[in-house]
Formats: C-alpha cells, sequence, structure tokens
C-alpha cells in the first residue's frame, strides 16, 4: 500500500509497505460483497462446503475460501448430507453406531440386483425411498457428519433401531405384483456331452443401451466345447412369458394374425410349455441338472430348440399354421436382445474380483447416477451366492454359443496345425502323401479327414485338363452344366473328377502306405474318363430337377402355402450350392434328384391338404433337429480321429434325413432302404 501517489511521466507512490488483503476483511465490514460458488459434498470434510469470495470495491481481497455451506443455506447441506453422504455412501469418518449406513446400503444393492434380474424397478425400493427416509426421520438442524454424529450419539440408546431402513415400510410397494426371485437363478446347471455337471454363474443387467442387456452366462473356456447350444436358446425361467411374447411379435405380419390377442396367445403357448416341460432347461431337479422329457423311446435326447418348442406349441395350443423354418437368423435378431442370453467366456485360472457397490461406507459407483450400469451389484451378489466360483478374465462375448464354440476351436486347431507343419511339408515333399495324410490326421492338425485327402491326392494322380472332360459334352448337356452353381469350368470339373476318384475308390480310407494308394489309382485308371463322363450325367439329371422345383417355387404365394415354399427353397439350397457335387458321398450324389422330385411332390400335396404338410413339417424339423445336433456337435470336436469318427456319423445320418424326407413327402418314390425317426436316432446313439 502506498500513501502517496506522484504522477510524472510515470505514476509513482511513495511511503509504501507489503499488506495482506485479507486484513481489510475485518476493518471494510458493509464495503464487502460476499459471493459463493460451487457448493458440493465433500467426504473427507463430512459436509457440504463451498468456495466463497469477498470483494472489496470490486477487488477480490479473498478467493476460493473454502467454508461449511451448512452456515449458509443448511436446507441444502442437509440434502447432500443425505442424498451424497448417506444415500450415496460417501463419508469417510466414522462414528459410534454408523452400522446403519452400510446395513441400508445393503438393502439399496440388493434392491438393484433385483431389478437387474426382474426388469421391474417400481417393484423394488430405490435410492430415492431411501433419502426419503432419512428426511422423515433427522432432524432439521442436522447439516453435517459430526452433527449427525453428535445428534446419534444420544438418540442411539433410546432408538437404536430409528435409523434401520425398511423397505415394507415404503407406500409405493404395497400394490406391486410379487415376482419370485427363484425365477431368476444365479447358476445355469447343466451336463455337458461328456457326462460332466457344470453350474455356470449368471449374472443381470437392465439397460437396454448396454450389449450385455439381460441374462449373461459365464463360461470358463475349459467347458465351452462342451456345451450344448440348444439349451441356451431358452431362458431364465422369470424371462420365458416375455420371450414367448417377442418372439410372437417378431414374427411377420402375415403369421402374427394368427395370435391375436398376443398377451393371451402367449398365455396359452406357456401353459402348453408347462405342460410339457414341468423342468426348465437351466434348473435344477433334486441337486442335479433338470432333464428333458423321455421321447416317444423311453430315451432322452436333449433339450429341443426353444424355437421348434415355440412352434409345436402353437400348433397344438392355438392351432397356428406356421412352419419352424420361420424362425431364421434374421426374424431371431429382431428380438429385443435381453431376450437372448449373452454368453461370456472367460479365462480359467485368471481372477477379477467383482466390483463392490460400495465405497467407504457402501458404494458410490452405482449407475443411477454416474452413468455406469448396476453390473456390479449384480456381480456381488452371484459371487456371494453361488455360480462357479471366479469370475476369469474375458476372453470374448456374444449371442451365439455356437460362433463362439467355433472360434475358440479354430483357435486350438490352428495351435496344432503349426506344430505338425514342418513333418507334413517335409512329407509332402517326398511325395509321401499317406505319411502327411496320416501326421496331420493322428494330430488333430486339419479338420480335413484322412479319406478327403487321399482322395485328392489320388485325383491328382489321375487328373485330366479341363479341355478334355468338357469337350465330350454335347450342346445340351454342356448348357445344362452352366447353369451348376460353380464360378468357372475349372471348379466344375475338378469337382466332378474328384466326385468320380470317390466313386472308384470309395474304402481309400483302408489304404495303409503309398504304395497301396499307387496299386489302387493304376487299378481304375483306363475307366476314370468315363466315370467321370457318367458323374457329369448324374448332375445334369440333378440340375434339371433342380431347375423344375426352383420354377415351381417362385413366384408369389397366399399365406398358408408361403411357409411351405420357404422350407422347400431352403432345402433344395441345400442339395445344390457350390461344392455339392465333391460334397456327396459317392452313393448320395445320384439320389439328389430324387430327393429334389420329392419336393415337387411335396408342393402338389400341400396345395391339397395344407395340414397335413404342417404335421409331416413337424415331423421333419424334429428329425433335422436331431441330425444339425449331431453335426454341430461333431465339427466341434477338436480336429483328429475323434472328430472324423462323428463326423462320418453325422453324415451318415445326414443323407438318412434326405431319405426320411422322401418317406414324408413322396412315397412314391421309394427310398433307398428302411427309414425313420427311431433309425435315425438309433444312428447317431
Amino acid at each position: 500500500m502506498g500513501a502517496e501517489l506522484v504522477e510524472t511521466s510515470r505514476l509513482w507512490a511513495r511511503y509504501t509497505a507489503a499488506i495482506d488483503p485479507e486484513w481489510a476483511e475485518s476493518l471494510a465490514g458493509p464495503l464487502l460483497r460476499t459471493t459463493y460458488a460451487e457448493p458440493h459434498w465433500s467426504g473427507s470434510r463430512g459436509s457440504a462446503v463451498a468456495h466463497q469470495k469477498l470483494l472489496l470495491y470490486g477487488l477480490p481481497i479473498v478467493s476460493d475460501r473454502t467454508v461449511q455451506w451448512g452456515r449458509i443455506n443448511p436446507a441444502q447441506a442437509r440434502d447432500m448430507l443425505i442424498r451424497q453422504g448417506l444415500v450415496d455412501g460417501d463419508i469417510h469418518e466414522r462414528f459410534d453406531h454408523d452400522g446403519f449406513i452400510r446395513d441400508n446400503l445393503d438393502l439399496i444393492a440388493q434392491a438393484y440386483d433385483d431389478t437387474n434380474r426382474t426388469r421391474q424397478p417400481a417393484d423394488t425400493v430405490n435410492d430415492e425411498d431411501l433419502a426419503q427416509f432419512y428426511d422423515s426421520v433427522l432432524p432439521q438442524d442436522i447439516t453435517s457428519v459430526a452433527s449427525l454424529a453428535h445428534w446419534w450419539r444420544g438418540e442411539h440408546d433410546a432408538h437404536p433401531h430409528l435409523l434401520d431402513f425398511d423397505p415394507e415400510s415404503v407406500d409405493r410397494l404395497t400394490a406391486s405384483s410379487t415376482v419370485s426371485q427363484d425365477d431368476y437363478p444365479d447358476a445355469w446347471h447343466t451336463i455337458g456331452s461328456d457326462g460332466t455337471i457344470f453350474s455356470l454363474r449368471l449374472s443381470y443387467i437392465y439397460d437396454p443401451h448396454d450389449p450385455c442387456d439381460g441374462v449373461t452366462v459365464h463360461i470358463p473356456l475349459s467347458s465351452l466345447s462342451r456345451l450344448t447350444p440348444e439349451q441356451f436358446t431358452w431362458n431364465v425361467p422369470g424371462l420365458l412369458d416375455e420371450l414367448i411374447l417377442g418372439m410372437i411379435r417378431a414374427l411377420p405380419k402375415a403369421l402374427r394374425v394368427q395370435f391375436v390377442p398376443a398377451p393371451d396367445a402367449a398365455r396359452s403357448i406357456r401353459s402348453w410349455i408347462d405342460g410339457h416341460y414341468p423342468e426348465l432347461p437351466g434348473t435344477e431337479h433334486g441337486r442335479k441338472p433338470a432333464l428333458p422329457p423321455l421321447n416317444d423311446d423311453g430315451e432322452t435326447t436333449g433339450w429341443p430348440d426353444f424355437f421348434h418348442v415355440f412352434t409345436k406349441a402353437a400348433i397344438d395350443a392355438i392351432g397356428a399354421q406356421i412352419h419352424p423354418q420361420v424362425f431364421t437368423d434374421d426374424l431371431i435378431d429382431r428380438l429385443a436382445p435381453y431376450l437372448r442370453m449373452t454368453f461370456s467366456v472367460e479365462n480359467d485360472g485368471a481372477r477379477q474380483v467383482a466390483g463392490r457397490r460400495h465405497g467407504h461406507h457402501g458404494g458410490n459407483e452405482r449407475s443411477g447416477r454416474n452413468g455406469k450400469n448396476e453390473r456390479n451389484g449384480g456381480n456381488e451378489r452371484n459371487e456371494r451366492n453361488g455360480g462357479n466360483g471366479t469370475n476369469g478374465a474375458v476372453m470374448a462375448t456374444g449371442k451365439s454359443l455356437i460362433a463362439l464354440q467355433r472360434r475358440f476351436a479354430s483357435q486350438a486347431q490352428e495351435s496344432a496345425r503349426n506344430a505338425v507343419t514342418h513333418k507334413a511339408a517335409a512329407a509332402q515333399g517326398r511325395g509321401a502323401v499317406v505319411e502327411r495324410a496320416n501326421l496331420l490326421h493322428k494330430a488333430g492338425a486339419t479338420t480335413e479327414s484322412r479319406s478327403s485327402m487321399l482322395w485328392r491326392a489320388a485325383r491328382d494322380m489321375l487328373h485330366l485338363p479341363d479341355e478334355r472332360i468338357s469337350s465330350r459334352w454335347l450342346g445340351t448337356e454342356a448348357l445344362m452344366l452352366a447353369s451348376a452353381p460353380y464360378p468357372s469350368t475349372t471348379a466344375l470339373v475338378g469337382d466332378l473328377q474328384m466326385a468320380a476318384v470317390k466313386r472308384l475308390l470309395p474304402d481309400i480310407s483302408s489304404l495303409k502306405d503309398d504304395d497301396a494308394l499307387s496299386v489302387a489309382v493304376q487299378a481304375v485308371e483306363e475307366i476314370y474318363e468315363d466315370t467321370v463322363y457318367s458323374v457329369a450325367h448324374d448332375v445334369i439329371a440333378i440340375l434339371r430337377r433342380y431347375a423344375e422345383v426352383d420354377k415351381a417355387v417362385s413366384g408369389p404365394a397366399d399365406l398358408p402355402m408361403l411357409s411351405v415354399l420357404q422350407g422347400i427353397r431352403a432345402h433344395i439350397a441345400t442339395l445344390v450350392r457350390p461344392g455339392f457335387i465333391a460334397d456327396a458321398p459317392p452313393d448320395a450324389l445320384p439320389s439328389i434328384e430324387r430327393y429334389l422330385h420329392a419336393d415337387l411332390l411335396r408342393l402338389e400335396k400341400a396345395r391339397k391338404d395344407r395340414d397335413r404338410d404342417v404335421r409331416w413339417a413337424w415331423q421333419a424339423d424334429e428329425a433335422r433337429g436331431i441330425v444339425d445336433k449331431a453335426l454341430t456337435h461333431a465339427k466341434g470336436e477338436p480336429a483328429g480321429p475323434r472328430r472324423e469318427k462323428d463326423m462320418g456319423t453325422a453324415t451318415t445320418a445326414r443323407w438318412m434325413l434326405e431319405e426320411f424326407y422322401v418317406s414324408l413327402w413322396a412315397q412314391e418314390l421309394g427310398t433307398s432302404g428302411p427309414v425313420s425317426l427311431q433309425r435315425i436316432r438309433k444312428v447317431l446313439s
């Protein structure tokens, strides 16, 4: 401060001394103007505070001084104590008899977890209910932890439970519907393909914006390949009604009109399911995983796909004309995400402590306020109540269990393949194709069967130029073969030659060494070209019949016939597709024309009797489900002899399925042998 100012060409101050501007605070009196900014809760101070600024003639003499907000605005400070201190649990200071804070927060954490499970927030207490409780019992002058501790010290002995929150006292919950928490279990109980019993931990999230909204199944990596995917198309019992209603609403409008009103139809379908499946997948019965009902042969074949069960229930319970083929991947994707389980594949060895919902006195990590979801609360309860123990490091998540199984199986195969690549390459360099096939096959380094590798080697030995093969085709033959689903003549001729090799050497797997392979190839060399031409004639007959069926199912159709046409289109697409000539077993390729003919007869019969076609379609879908399950299981096996054996069995059943279709749709065409659903099951057993 200067006592005198002198102005020349510049401004000077005389008789100056250093001062502290705050000295003016006690002297300025009414000349001071006070402002407050950023009132907030301080957990470390145990009170609401704000930043104070003092102005003298507009000049700040005190800036950012922290002051107790309770002295300036007691009502707001009290509200911060309740909501951020007691309800959020942001209190660092301990005091006598403060256990009520954690106890009350545990109740709210449990309520948030229940909300994640039931998806019914109106049926549970929340932060606002706890805040209103504190507001009703705390005196108006309680604005900080210190004042709370002082008041509670004198009040506790007389009323020790005064600050204990009772959810049953919340008036708005008295009329709420009761939901059984047993319908939202902590674990999914199941039996693996090898007979091992698994209890897979479940967690729940209620957040439509979260990709994991709904139920998440936590799967250890070591268990992944042993799980059957069909059971996971269901859901926990508490969400089954919503799944049924969601499936009805996802149907195309032309089919959905059969389910009006949708809620009543959903109840009828659920009643049918309860009658036929008294125990549901994932539940326990007598401390063991529940088992599906026995089939007509008194055997259990595993849990069926829920979409097939829904179809059967819709046909029986409400008389709907609906085919199982309706539920395509696109339609299933239209379901709300929470109706489909999420799968989290986790490292068996890694440990990950579930995030606690509480902070110092309970938690400030809950999502209602900071944008995170309530996953922590759900995980904490699962960690306390069951599941399969640890939370492993997440390796992958997704809605398709089959896709995850294939992904990790592929990674395992790649690892095995790298281990034997050098030896196999050396054998190939010596021309020892059988030795190479044996190395790759036994080591599980490839999913290609040993027979396929040997057939490919035999084709290379017998290979004829493309021009030599195609030069024998007549004009009409060449035109028909040009319609085959192949990108080029080279690809087509290559598959024709592979099919010829398979036809000439059906038992190639019995050959032990390269000398035996050479002898076998030399024995068929003279008839090889004619066999290729014979295969081409079979393919021409197939393509001619395919064109006839494709024309019949093209164009518009009325509603009842729509599902039939869709089913036939889907079926013929599995028979005539890129690579079908070489993929078909030698004895099955000539029969494909008959299988296509059966589709044509099915269409004619369906136009005369649609109800009969629905009944047949259900039998066909049941058989297809069994075969698809076997194929999926075989493909999920690690590469090696066991996988090849399972694939061989499943492939046999797959072509038995085609004969079964013929026995349903076109008995007049005849089958290659006795076939039935029971025989297919017997082959796969």
